[in-house]
């Protein structure tokens, strides 16, 4: 007792909890028992059965989400404040500051869009910055009064995962969650990593996008960059999000089908210039997004 001792084993767990209840499992095995007795899986068709965005514009669901588009672009320093709060019940997210509650209120909508119970659901969120402002100031209270002085229950609410995981508890979701940061392509990262678990039976149904609060020391770097005109930035505070389940489940229960994936094609840097993405093969209504990695 208390020594280690040579074993030779065949697998090995890792486990990784964080707060708000996320936590990442890693299982090990040899390679020849890996090998053995693996399920062969089929990959989905993923359909879009529910929408929701809410920005300066208000709360958009369904069809409506493309007049956020239509309309034109709002002055962010002339536009009054976004409060997604106000549509949450304050007894359960008193903690919450602007990028839970944006992610927790449209990703909420999205469900209610796609008829989808909570309880079935898993969540992916895209965040190129995730809450600066409230870090920042956790960490100049700290230093500027000591850091026996720092709130031990604001820190959980700093990680990267603190509005995924708020939002997965406030929602009642007992799909898989995660957070996913990749810049100005984080809510097309969420979207992919959705339409990868949905295909892979990870879970039946996901809700996967994006949410970005108005942060003051964001604005500052950022706003400059992001100019219309003298004085005139395009940046403000939103979020949108979309539902994701298998195509054959999705007709099975009569959900609305708004959209499917025909297809995602990946490339590295350099053959991007040079790639070619065939039509769809049936007529109709197609959309091609793509990002380029800068990084």
């Amino acid at each position: 007792i208390g020594k280690g001792r040579p074993a030779r084993l065949r697998a090995a767990l890792s486990n990784a909890f964080g707060f708000g209840g996320s936590g990442a499992v890693l299982v090990f095995e040899e390679a020849a028992s890996a090998s053995r007795g693996l399920p062969t899986s089929t990959r989905a068709s993923v359909a879009v059965t529910g929408t929701a965005s809410l920005d300066l514009s208000g709360l958009l669901v369904g069809e409506r989400c493309a007049a956020a588009f239509a309309a034109p672009s709002a002055d962010a320093r002339d536009s009054p404040s976004l409060r997604p709060l106000d549509l949450l019940d304050p007894a359960r997210s008193r903690r919450f500051d602007t990028q839970a509650s944006l992610v927790t209120a449209g990703a909420g909508a999205a469900l209610g869009n796609a008829g989808l119970p909570a309880a079935e659901a898993g969540l992916i969120v895209g965040t190129a910055f995730g809450s600066v402002e409230r870090t920042v100031s956790f960490i100049r209270a700290s230093i500027d009064k000591g850091p026996r002085r720092a709130a031990p229950a604001e820190f959980p609410h700093l990680v990267p995962s603190a509005a995924s995981g708020n939002a997965s508890i406030y929602l009642g979701l007992s799909g898989p969650v995660l957070t996913t940061s990749h810049l100005e392509a984080s809510a097309e990262a969420a979207i992919a990593l959705g339409c990868d678990w949905v295909e892979a039976g990870f879970a039946t149904g996901m809700v996967a996008g994006s949410a970005e609060a108005e942060d003051a020391l964001v604005e500052t770097v950022l706003a400059p960059a992001c100019e219309d005109g003298p004085g005139r930035s395009s940046r403000a505070a939103g979020t949108a999000w979309v539902v994701l389940e298998p195509l054959n489940v999705a007709r099975g229960r009569d959900a609305r089908v708004l959209a499917v994936f025909l297809g995602r094609y990946e490339f590295g840097l350099e053959a991007l210039a040079e790639a070619r993405i065939p039509p769809p093969a049936a007529p109709g209504r197609a959309i091609v997004a793509s990002a380029r990695d800068l990084a």
